[in-house]
């Protein structure tokens, strides 16, 4: 049904190729980047002022000479507050605070992450991570019985610590990691207590990356141990896996984790400063200062490299360096001096498959080939303090730093320099917009607005300073999708950003004529517009007439642009299970959700406009229709699958179902929980196995009575909504097994005459055909069936069988061939995204082919059993059934059989097919091959080829073809091989009789005065060969051993060989056999007195008796007549 689109490659990218696994890229330069119209994409909202009590608490005198920091929790919707020993958190959505208070000593740096599963009670969401110069401590962080924020103190903490901890980062799974000042990497590792003597949970730090024969060293000599650089950044990728330092000299590292605390981390390589200051120097073509602000993970796909980009480094200057991991068996093997020819093979296992190792590779951009550094590095352009990268939101959020630019140094205050960068979170805010993009804000607080998708476009949206006042000095911000919260010394200021689309219709309402599209981007912003509910008249008019009008000019940038509209549609809901089932569940009341929350419902109705848009006839693709089908496949397929979900959700809550049935149906929908709306789109077997379940579903609520009605109505929304997962067919045939099941195991009663079970039979099979059930398992296991009916009530359903079988080949044949005029666009894997490789709908794919002709040969195979061994008078009506056939495949494959079967060669002959030329052509190319291979077959071959041979002459000569039954004698007699000499003799015989009761004309004259002089000589040759059977057993008592094999070889050949005239006459020559002599000259017309008065003298000198002459000279006087090789005068 769905299928991965082909769909276009990335515009104005350029790809250099090192070695396996290695790919660069660099984007294009800012001719890609537009600059919108602050007006058009921002409004400032009203300001939230900080509570008075922070703000007494933060100017208090005791706080003046103390730590104070300020920060966003967006997790939570809180903004932070430390000041001195104290932590507040303020509620941005009121005036509430929460203070903590107990921490030992003035608190150097707090984050929040989250707890590990089982460790912390279940009132507990988050943890607060306390950090203090010397020690550190966890605080629950949860939610009262009147939904305030409450914090709780815990006994995990460690004190005393060697060295302070300045950066902390946690993944999914609750593990935290700590940079600290030493250079170390650690994790904070925290139980419950253990046993009856503990009280207290433990808490301790692990070193990762520091052994104990290096503590020890550096403990004893402490002055000969260098001074690490200290880890002043950590992020994680918890997408991948990965996790990252970044040291205060700049270095790099990077390391694989997996879930379980206290687990080894595998270190997968470093980068140095100097390396990734020369490449950022690179991309900027001057040589500026260095320094690292902020990294970021990203989850882009790149489907032309193999891989992803793992992590955006973004420096003070404004350059980007994007870096990616990639497995081991992905790269080459590297030396000092660079890549090995030999390759390693491509490894599919996922990133996150803890068995595959990981490397990271440095690339060098001028040589294009791999250094000893090693990561993969990527470098993009910046100019006029616009950024340009390719890169692609992350699941998870990140809170930078803005300050005004009279606040920086000299080193920082550089035009152009990004300072700060953040992702808008997957998901959708409002049920309005899908779009997803990455933000920068550089230097001057400009904020660049960076689309997800290819081709990658950058707009300049607006200067944030202009929207707040100008002597705010200290700001950090949380962008969500068009979201700015900017937390400031005053209060936390929402900047709300318009959606492109708005901006669009705001343009288009005031423009006249057609709107110039200048790229895929601008194209899939018009489409998506036009998926707008209640769209005003004029705008739609607009956008349709630019559309249509570039379908006619750029066909390629119209269905790039469509593309990337269906991904930004169905981006939010590719990941998504089908449905949830919840592993305690003990009723049907909770056995399904819904795909989508109800806002997506607004998704759903944009899915099926666009729809209706694309099959519009004004529409013209006449060159790339294919590639414009898939697309509106994957359309098609998502639409289905919401109404698949909201159906089911819908009508089994409903129902009321045994307890059989509802343990049927919760492994039923089990199977469907393991799947997602992605894989069944890219994948034919998960769209087989929801077909599958959606069927199993449907029958087993159709057993139960009560539930009848609410039954069919779940059936025909089914059928109406999702054609491609639900077909009545596939129903029917459960019933249909369920019914024959019945049957065969049921008792054999003395009023259940065969007859009587026959009438049974046949109405459930009548359904089965009409339904066009198109699965071979299924017709295997009712085939089995009904000759456990047939064995168990003593009847023949032989030819209700063959019908079956042949109903079901048909419509696989048909249904193959309707498929291979499909146009073909070419393999896309992973062509885009998540849902493109075309493998369904892009024309049959080799293994599709031979999967549909393994079916076939399936319903072929239970014909033949069903027609092999019979009885005559069982066979004729299976028989007649199959000759009847249109199928050329099963007719081809049904003659081979009854050629290869020999008890069936006498059906063979008296066949009369509905189609004589298949049967025919079959039988001339079966001769074909046996005549070119009768010279190298073995003499039990030569009899299969021979019989074979001689069921065609038959089937011609009893079909009035007696002249092709003679040719076809006459071609096998000519053959040199195994055949005897008395066999072709009697072959040329057999063709001269095929021939005159041919009807006659000048052709068949002519063969039949040809046959004859060919049955002439071969009984000359026979004559010769009897004549030296004489010879060989006159030499039996001589010792002349020699001479007599000789002659044995003679015979040998004699027997095998066809020889013309000359061979014969050489022979009869050497064996002085004087009559057959004159009996080849006169056959070959051979004038020549003196030697026929020779050899006449000498067939009288050599005869013993004159009786002996005289039955020569009769017998030669038969053959030769008044002619001239007679001689009367001798």
């Amino acid at each position: 049904m769905m299928g991965q689109p082909q769909l276009p490659p990335k515009e104005g990218m350029q790809y250099m190729r090192a070695s396996e696994g290695l790919t660069s890229y660099i984007e294009p330069r800012s001719e890609r980047v537009r600059v919108e119209p602050m007006s058009s994409v921002f409004r400032k909202s009203t300001l939230r002022p900080i509570p008075q009590e922070i703000v007494k608490l933060h100017n208090a005198p005791e706080a003046v000479n103390t730590t104070r920091r300020m920060g966003l929790f967006p997790q939570i919707m809180h903004a932070y507050f430390v000041i001195g020993r104290k932590l507040v958190l303020w509620d941005l959505g009121n005036s509430a605070f929460t203070i903590y208070a107990d921490s030992p000593a003035p608190i150097t740096s707090t984050t929040l992450v989250l707890p590990r599963p089982g460790v912390m009670d279940a009132r507990c969401k988050y943890l607060l991570v306390v950090c203090t110069k010397d020690s550190v401590s966890l605080v629950e962080v949860g939610y009262g019985s009147d939904y305030a924020l409450k914090l709780w103190a815990t006994d995990f903490a460690k004190s005393g610590l060697e060295s302070q901890i300045l950066q902390v980062a946690s993944t999914p799974c609750g593990r935290i990691f700590m940079g600290a000042e030493d250079g170390a990497l650690y994790e904070l590792l925290y139980q419950r207590p253990t046993g009856w003597l503990s009280s207290k949970g433990s808490c301790y730090l692990h070193n990762h990356t520091k052994n104990i024969i290096g503590s020890v060293f550096n403990m004893l000599m402490p002055g000969l141990t260098p001074v690490a650089p200290a880890i002043i950044e950590v992020v994680v990728d918890p997408e991948r896996s990965l996790l990252y330092a970044r040291y205060s000299n700049d270095d790099i590292q990077a390391w694989e984790f997996r879930p379980e605390a206290n687990t080894p981390i595998r270190s997968i390589g470093t980068v140095t400063g100097a390396s990734l200051m020369k490449m950022a120097n690179a991309t900027r073509n001057v040589d500026l200062g260095f320094a690292l602000v902020s990294m970021l993970p990203t989850s882009v796909d790149l489907s032309d490299q193999r891989g992803g980009i793992d992590l955006l480094i973004v420096t003070n200057q404004g350059a980007r360096i994007l870096m990616t991991t990639t497995p081991d068996d992905r790269a080459d093997d590297l030396d000092e001096n660079g890549p090995r020819t030999k390759r390693r093979k491509l490894n599919t296992t996922t990133a996150k498959d803890t068995t595959v190792k990981r490397r990271l590779v440095l690339l060098n951009s001028d040589t294009n080939t791999p250094t000893n550094e090693r990561i993969e590095v990527s470098q993009a352009l910046v100019k006029s303090g616009t950024c340009i990268m390719n890169t692609r939101t992350c699941s998870s959020t990140t809170t930078g730093t803005i300050r005004a630019p009279s606040q920086f140094s000299d080193d920082l205050a550089a035009p152009g320099a990004v300072v700060c960068l953040t992702t808008a979170p997957v998901g959708n805010e409002d049920g309005q917009d899908v779009e997803l993009y990455t933000y920068l804000i550089d230097a001057s607080a400009q904020v660049v607005d960076i689309q997800e998708l290819p081709p990658m476009e950058s707009r300049v949206l607006s200067n944030l300073t202009e929207l707040l006042p100008s002597q705010e000095q200290y700001t950090q911000h949380y962008l969500s999708q068009r979201r700015f919260l900017v937390l400031t010394l005053t209060g936390v200021y929402t900047i709300q950003k318009q959606r492109p689309i708005d901006v669009m219709k705001s343009v288009l309402s005031h423009h006249m004529g057609l709107y110039p599209i200048h790229s895929a981007n601008d194209a899939a912003t018009l489409l998506s517009l036009i998926c707008e509910e209640a769209l005003d008249d004029k705008v739609k008019k607009v956008a349709g007439n630019s559309i249509f009008e570039l379908s006619r000019t750029h066909q390629l940038r119209q269905l790039k642009g469509l593309a990337i509209c269906i991904k930004r549609l169905i981006h939010p809901i590719l990941r998504t299970s089908l449905v949830w089932v919840p592993s305690d569940a003990t009723s049907s009341a909770c056995l399904v959700r819904p795909l989508l929350p109800a806002e997506h419902n607004l998704v759903l109705s944009k899915l099926i406009r666009l729809r209706d848009f694309c099959r519009s006839s004004r529409w013209s693709c006449t060159d790339t229709d294919a590639e414009k089908y898939n697309l509106e496949a994957v359309l098609d397929a998502c639409i289905e699958c919401l109404h698949l979900s909201d159906v089911l959700n819908r009508y089994l809550t409903r129902m009321v179902l045994s307890e059989s049935t509802e343990l049927q149906l919760m492994k039923t929908l089990r199977a469907l929980a393991a799947l997602s709306i992605e894989s069944i789109i890219q994948s034919q077997a998960d769209h087989k196995i929801v077909k599958a379940c959606i069927a199993q579903i449907a029958f087993d609520c159709s057993t139960e009575k009560q539930d009848k009605k609410l039954t069919d109505l779940m059936m025909s929304e089914l059928r109406a909504k999702c054609p491609s997962f639900f077909s009545l067919s596939d129903m029917v045939a459960k019933q249909v097994v369920a019914d024959l099941k019945a049957l065969a195991q049921g008792q054999t009663h003395a009023i259940s005459t065969p007859a009587r079970v026959k009438e049974v039979v046949l109405p459930i099979l009548d359904v089965f055909v009409t339904h066009d059930v198109l699965d071979a398992t299924v017709l295997t296991e009712v085939v089995s069936l009904l000759d456990r009916i047939s064995a168990r009530h003593m009847l023949d359903l032989n030819a209700e069988i063959v019908r079956v079988c042949l109903h079901i080949s048909d419509k696989l044949k048909a249904q193959s061939e309707a498929a291979a005029k499909f146009k073909y666009t070419g393999p896309g894997r992973n062509g885009y995204g998540a849902m493109s490789t075309g493998e369904r709908w892009s024309g049959h794919t080799v293994i599709e082919r031979s999967m549909e002709a393994q079916q076939r040969q399936q319903c072929y195979d239970h014909i033949l059993q069903h027609l092999i061994g019979r009885e005559h008078k069982l066979l004729t009506v299976p028989l007649r059934l199959a000759l009847e056939n249109d199928n050329e495949e099963f007719l081809t494959t049904l003659y081979t059989m009854f050629v290869d079967t020999p008890e069936l060669h006498h059906h063979l002959v008296r066949l009369t097919p509905k189609h004589p030329r298949i049967l025919k052509n079959f039988l001339y190319t079966t001769v074909k091959e046996a005549i070119d291979s009768i010279g190298r077959a073995d003499a039990q071959q030569v009899k299969l080829l021979l019989t074979r041979a001689d069921l065609f002459c038959q089937y011609e000569y009893q079909n009035k073809n007696h002249y092709k039954a003679a040719e076809i004698k006459v071609l096998i007699a000519d053959t040199q091989g195994l055949i005897d000499i008395e066999q072709r003799v009697t072959l040329y015989r057999e063709a001269v009789v095929y021939a005159r009761a041919a009807k006659a004309s000048p052709e068949v004259l002519e063969f039949i005065s040809e046959a004859e002089g060919r049955v002439d000589l071969a009984e000359l040759q026979k004559c010769i060969s009897n004549n030296l059977d004489d010879i060989i057993y006159d030499l039996r008592s001589t010792e002349s051993d020699g001479e007599r094999m000789q002659y044995l070889e003679i015979k040998d050949q004699l027997q095998r060989l066809c020889y013309g005239i000359s061979e014969l006459y050489n022979f009869a020559e050497q064996l002085e056999m004087t009559d057959i002599q004159l009996r080849l000259m006169q056959r070959a017309g051979y004038r020549d007195n003196e030697k026929v008065i020779s050899h006449w003298n000498k067939i009288v000198d050599d005869a013993s008796d004159f009786q002996s002459l005289l039955e020569t000279i009769k017998h030669l006087g038969t053959a030769f007549g008044s002619s001239e090789y007679f001689p009367w005068d001798i």
